[in-house]
């Protein structure tokens, strides 16, 4: 092989070695059989150099570099998946952190429209307080208003004489089914309608008759107010008052009790 002796200078090397059997085209197949790792294969090539066979040694090792090349072949082939699960991992990472990032600036958001929420909440309770001291500033006013009318008539000798009030016992004949059943009574206009109702069912009796027959617990211009309004009253007493001014029984006046609390405890207050 270009003037390269493999055996050296010793003539004695170009023989077979002593207990040593000079390899063969057989025993290499062998070899190559049952070498399966690098290991093998360097330890086998390393024992067919020593037998000083050439081709067996040519052989071992260009078996041995096959080998190598596809261990390092495949050792490139891990690294470069494990480039891209890496580069995958950064990407995730950095759509976590994108998305982490539209949380919190979520989560401010919905923490602004909380707190501007409550602050809303805030002003209309405030509101509300201030609606119902006028209303019953106004309420206070109106009955000053009316003893002051009333007044004033007494002395002039003109006093209002009450209108004929329809006896308060009910017949126990008639569309007794269309009698108004408190009851039933949910919500605020519910309990409006049921009360206009109940008035219409005891004979639609004029607000000042209303006004007298309760024993003057209410005025014909509080009556109004309530009957024209869209809120339920604040005040029991006037509930109460409206329905013994229409001649109502013991009765009635605790089933318009028990709706007045259902819906105006059950708003919140």
């Amino acid at each position: 092989m270009n003037g390269y002796d493999p055996y050296g200078s010793d003539p004695r090397a170009r023989g077979t070695a002593p207990g040593r059997a000079p390899a063969n085209g057989h025993a290499i197949a062998a070899w190559e059989d049952t070498a399966s790792t690098p290991t093998d294969l360097r330890e086998r090539a390393a024992r067919l150099i020593e037998t000083r066979d050439e081709a067996a040694a040519l052989r071992a090792a260009e078996l041995y570099l096959q080998e190598a090349d596809r261990v390092f072949a495949e050792a490139a082939h891990q690294f470069s998946q494990a480039q891209q699960l890496t580069g995958q991992l950064e990407r995730d990472r950095s759509q976590l952190a994108a998305s982490r990032s539209r949380l919190a600036r979520d989560r401010a958001q919905v923490d602004q429209q909380r707190h501007a929420l409550e602050e809303v909440g805030r002003e209309l309770a405030l509101a509300r307080e201030s609606l119902l001291g006028k209303q019953e500033q106004l309420e206070a006013m109106q009955e000053q208003l009316e003893a002051m009318e009333n007044e004033q008539a007494q002395r002039k000798g003109r006093r209002r004489q009450p209108e004929d009030t329809p006896a308060p016992a009910f017949p126990n004949s008639g569309p007794i089914s269309m009698r108004p059943n408190p009851g039933a009574v949910r919500t605020a206009a519910d309990f409006l309608q049921c009360l206009q109702a109940f008035r219409l069912w005891t004979g639609n009796r004029s607000l000042r008759q209303i006004s007298e027959q309760s024993g003057g617990q209410i005025s014909a211009s509080g009556a109004r107010n309530i009957f024209n309004g869209s809120d339920v009253p604040s005040r029991l007493v006037a509930v109460d008052a409206i329905i013994t001014g229409c001649g109502g029984s013991d009765t009635d006046r605790a089933a318009f009790a028990a709706a007045w609390r259902r819906v105006y405890l059950g708003q919140g207050r």
